[in-house]
């Protein structure tokens, strides 16, 4: 990640700072954001601002929010409602740009500084984990997630006989949304026919995988500790 170049915050002023001055020797968590005046952004920060306390047992310093569509609308609005988050702007797209050829990403810049969230987890400016939501085919990845969620709330309920179909109405999804194109869906952020957290964060929020990845790790850091001494 040499040669990228990031802006921070601090002291009432924008500053520049290269990625291995921010992150070097550090293990922190950098979340994507764009839409920051978005009340379910707000929602999303006030749930990372909870996981920062509790991700600090589990040796990670600080969660940062990255916004690669350099909207600087991000730096009041953290300032202001969330300071315990640092904010990164990815004002010349180098990160995201990184990111893109990193994971194999066929999108565009534009479309990805725009629309991919995602959690990176950085070790010493190594990627250690990575999660996020599709980018390509997000409709049809989200009806998978919701028909997946339906067998497996209907599994915990303890059905007997055959589990129901999955159906629209299920989630209070207008019965037509699967047939709108994809960018019908995800452009219509504060009207959209489905709960808006499910749309854009179903991965991420809660992300029980990097919950679950964490206490692993620290079980296997303490086990190994142990049976060094």
């Amino acid at each position: 990640m040499k040669n990228i170049v990031l802006k921070t915050y601090k002291e009432d002023s924008i500053i520049t700072s290269s990625f291995e001055e921010l992150f070097q020797n550090k293990r922190v968590l950098i979340c994507s954001i764009h839409l920051p005046h978005n009340k379910l952004t707000h929602a999303y920060l006030k749930e990372l601002t909870a996981c920062q306390k509790k991700y600090k047992n589990y040796g990670i310093e600080k969660i940062y929010i990255i916004d690669s569509y350099d909207d600087l609308w991000s730096v009041p609005t953290l300032d202001a409602f969330f300071p315990d988050l640092t904010i990164v702007l990815d004002f010349n797209k180098q990160f995201v740009s990184y990111l893109k050829e990193e994971f194999k990403k066929q999108k565009s810049i534009e479309f990805l500084s725009k629309n991919w969230n995602y959690q990176l987890l950085l070790n010493d400016c190594k990627i250690e984990q990575f999660y996020d939501q599709p980018t390509e085919n997000r409709l049809e990845d989200l009806k998978k997630y919701l028909i997946r969620q339906h067998y497996l709330n209907a599994k915990t309920k303890s059905h007997k006989g055959p589990i129901p179909p999955f159906t629209s109405e299920t989630y209070n999804i207008s019965s037509k949304i699967f047939d709108h194109k994809e960018e019908l869906v995800f452009n219509s952020r504060n009207h959209a026919g489905i709960n808006r957290k499910t749309i854009w964060y179903y991965n991420l929020w809660p992300n029980t995988k990097l919950e679950n990845y964490l206490k692993n790790d620290q079980k296997f850091r303490t086990g190994l500790l142990s049976s060094r001494r």
